[in-house]
């Protein structure tokens, strides 16, 4: 399987780029994943991943950066998922599940210390992310949308963001994510979450830190799927609009 991504930066005077300590009016960074299936009985059981970053600011001379992890897959007696580990030359990945849904998420270094832990609800939704001295807590509505992220650093507060929703289907749902003989979803080029489309994002800082409250504006089509969304003009002089095109079966 290969992904492709390239992410194209269109900058002002006012508004440019910042990568390895320079600006640049106009940056682009071009991402090929590539991974390479292993199967036993028609399912995965290990997949080497290849990822080749190649960024570019201007017309400077372009950066290339390469980077290999593996992927293995363990099933309990029911041939279940049970657990996959990631490792990479500077850590490993734990994650184990329970009736096939993920439960946990155990990040450690090559000195065996644990860096990040993420547990999940029993709809495999994250519930919290810790690491040494910061928290993530996160909440969800009946349907699986994020309503909130809390942010704790040191034991304090830092910040809090909540969402809204409508009640339209979320487009990227129907980007496939199920392939024959893989046991978890894989997200290719899917770029938001939630099961519909977010309304606003609401960020409260307990820090001194921005505040902001972002509403975002859809048109339907007559089936009601979103056309195109687009923030609320909020001064800051960024523009984003998406649009969305369907193909017919």
């Amino acid at each position: 399987m290969i992904v492709t991504t390239i992410d194209l930066y269109e900058g002002t005077i006012g508004h440019s780029y910042k990568y390895n300590s320079q600006y640049y009016l106009k940056f682009k960074t071009e991402t090929i994943e590539t991974s390479a299936y292993q199967y036993e009985s028609g399912r995965a059981t290990t997949v080497d991943i290849k990822t080749v970053i190649r960024l570019q600011g201007d017309n400077d001379t372009p950066v290339v950066e390469e980077s290999e992890m593996v992927k293995k897959y363990a099933y309990d007696t029911q041939n279940k998922l049970a657990s996959t580990l990631i490792t990479t030359p500077t850590s490993s990945v734990l994650s184990t599940f329970k009736n096939g849904v993920i439960a946990s998420t155990i990040t450690k270094n090559t000195d065996g210390k644990v860096i990040m832990d993420v547990q999940y609800d029993d709809n495999g939704k994250a519930k919290t992310q810790k690491s040494s001295n910061y928290l993530y807590e996160y909440t969800y509505d009946t349907r699986g949308n994020m309503l909130s992220v809390k942010f704790t650093q040191d034991g304090k507060p830092n910040y809090l963001q909540e969402f809204t929703y409508d009640d339209h289907v979320n487009p990227e749902t129907h980007i496939p994510r199920i392939f024959k003989g893989i046991p978890e979803s894989v997200e290719t080029v899917r770029t938001s979450n939630g099961v519909n489309n977010m309304t606003s994002e609401k960020s409260t800082s307990y820090v001194g830190g921005p505040t902001y409250d972002q509403k975002f504006i859809y048109a339907y089509r007559a089936d009601g799927l979103p056309e195109s969304w687009a923030p609320l003009p909020d001064g800051s002089g960024y523009t984003m609009n998406t649009t969305f095109r369907y193909k017919c079966q």
